[in-house]
Formats: structure tokens, C-alpha cells, sequence
């Protein structure tokens, strides 16, 4: 099991000195945030928002009722003078209502827009869980639910998406060598928890090995060519893949998409087509791919 990231006075730091049940559990999930993972409740929260709507039309019919009985219009038209204490309570409890009302929207739309929880992370803690004994059954059912979130942000990107890669590779590493990437938060020999520093730089590293493949390998074959037409092909195809490419693996605005796609669709037309002074300076395009490399990279943060 892998997890990308304690003194009596001082709590312990290891898992495993914690009592097992909930303290261990706890300890688990605070070892790294991608493992504050629980449940949406959509439909519970769904019930009560229409329950709370509910009761806030019903106060409202009322409050339209009372208003139409009213004997004395002066009440209506001055909230000073308005001496009818049914209508005062009514208001009293519609803006009790609508406060609570309000605070269960926010929350309910911060809930619905949580990132869900990726199934890796699931699977690691449900598979913790089921080996350490720590929770009964009916108790870590919560797991086996489809609502899961994660308190994690979501907005690293292409960086998020692949540090279950990275996480392989790090193992994998590892169990071949030497070098302890661990931290040292659990004993145990079968989990692997990283920092967040070690995973982003493994997968810095290799996005900016992958940008600088999608950038040089064009260049590369478009020397080896004569054709002017197949070098016009090999562009438009270079420059759909990169877009493409990084319009699936990262989550840029438009505006940082059209960016990249035109810093890059000057780069290729001056290396390939061989246009103007620059096509002459072959120190100069490369200076131009190395800044969109850092470009790209920095764009899976």
C-alpha cells in the first residue's frame, strides 16, 4: 500500500503506537490529506434542503395570508406601528428559516463541488482497514459507498493524475536499490508513504521530459525531411497532438491552452518550415522549446 505526503505528552508519531480503532485510524488519515476521504451524502442533503424549502413556502403562504386578512392597512405600511403579533412571529421565524437555509445551500454546493475520491486512495484505505482489523464491518461500510470525496484540493492537475504513476515508480525504485524514499511514519514494511515534495518532483521531471519529447522528436524528423508538404503535415499533426495532449493531462484555462498553442505553432512553423532569420539560429529555437517546456510544467501545478 502506498500514500503520497506525535510524544505522552507528545503524541507518538508512528501508526502503530496508537491504540488500534479510531486513534490508529485517525493517525492513518492524517499521515497525508489524500486520505481524507468520506462521504458526499448528496440525497440526505438533497431531503433536508427540500424539507427546509419547504417550510420556508409554508411560512411564506402564511405570511401572504395574514397580510390579505389584515384589518388595518396602517399595520402594513409601517413595520413600527405593525402591532399584530402573529404576523411578528411569522417573519421572526422566516428569517430564522432562511438563515438556515443559506448555510445549508453553501455547504451543500462546497460539498457537490469536492473532488471525488480517487478509487486508488479508496482501495489503499479500504484495504488498511480490512487488514489492521481497526474498524468493525458496519463501520467502514462507508468505503464501499459511490459519494466519496476528498478534502484534497483539485487543482494540481496533470501533477495529481499521475502520482499513482509516480508512486509505482518510486516502489519500484526502491525495491532495487538502496534509497529509502519513506517517511518515517508507520512501521510497517508494506506501506509506502511519501511527501508531497518527493511525488511533485518525480512528476515534474518527467512532464518536462514528456513536453520536451512532444517538442524536439517533430524537430528531429523534420530535419531528416525534403518535402516541404510533409513537413506542413508533420506541424498540424505535432501541434493537434501537443493541444490534445495537453488539454487531457492538465486542467488549463482556454486562454493558457491558446497560449501554449501558439508559443508552439511559432516554434514548429520557424524550425520546420525553415522560415525567416530565426530558422538560422538553432540556439535561439531551442532557448524558445526550453521556455514552453517550463510552461507546460508549471502548468500541472
Amino acid at each position: 500500500m502506498s500514500i503520497a505526503s506525535g510524544n505522552a505528552a507528545v503524541p507518538p508519531e508512528q501508526i502503530e503506537d496508537y491504540p488500534s480503532g479510531y486513534p490508529r485510524l485517525a493517525r492513518l488519515i492524517s499521515a497525508h490529506p489524500s486520505f481524507s476521504i468520506f462521504r458526499r451524502f448528496s440525497a440526505v442533503r438533497a431531503r433536508i434542503l427540500l424539507y427546509q424549502q419547504d417550510r420556508i413556502a409554508e411560512l411564506e403562504e402564511t405570511l401572504t395570508m395574514l397580510d390579505e386578512r389584515e384589518q388595518k392597512v396602517l399595520f402594513l405600511g409601517s413595520r413600527r406601528r405593525d402591532a399584530n403579533p402573529e404576523r411578528r412571529a411569522v417573519l421572526a421565524q422566516l428569517e430564522s428559516a432562511m438563515a438556515d437555509y443559506d448555510d445549508l445551500l453553501a455547504r451543500t454546493r462546497e460539498a457537490l463541488n469536492a473532488q471525488a475520491a480517487y478509487r486508488r486512495d479508496v482501495a489503499s484505505l479500504r484495504d488498511w482497514i480490512s487488514d489492521s482489523g481497526c474498524l468493525s464491518r458496519d463501520e467502514s461500510k462507508y468505503l464501499e459507498k459511490n459519494d466519496l470525496i476528498s478534502l484534497v484540493s483539485s487543482e494540481q492537475g496533470v501533477l495529481e493524475s499521475m502520482s499513482a504513476a509516480v508512486e509505482d515508480l518510486i516502489i519500484w525504485i526502491s525495491s532495487r536499490t538502496r534509497w529509502n524514499f519513506r517517511t518515517p511514519h508507520s512501521r510497517d514494511s508494506n506501506m509506502y508513504i511519501f511527501s508531497d515534495n518527493l511525488i511533485g518532483t518525480f512528476a515534474r521531471i518527467i512532464l518536462a521530459l514528456f513536453a520536451s519529447a512532444t517538442i524536439f522528436i517533430p524537430i528531429v524528423i523534420s530535419s531528416l525531411m525534403s518535402s516541404e508538404s510533409a513537413r506542413l503535415v508533420l506541424v498540424v499533426l505535432s501541434i493537434a497532438i501537443f493541444v490534445g495532449i495537453l488539454s487531457l493531462t492538465s486542467r488549463p484555462r482556454v486562454s493558457e491552452v491558446f497560449l501554449a498553442g501558439a508559443t508552439y505553432v511559432k516554434r514548429k512553423k520557424t524550425v520546420v518550415l525553415g522560415t525567416g532569420y530565426e530558422a538560422d539560429q538553432p540556439f535561439l529555437h531551442i532557448s524558445y522549446a526550453a521556455v514552453l517546456v517550463v510552461y507546460v510544467s508549471g502548468m500541472g501545478n
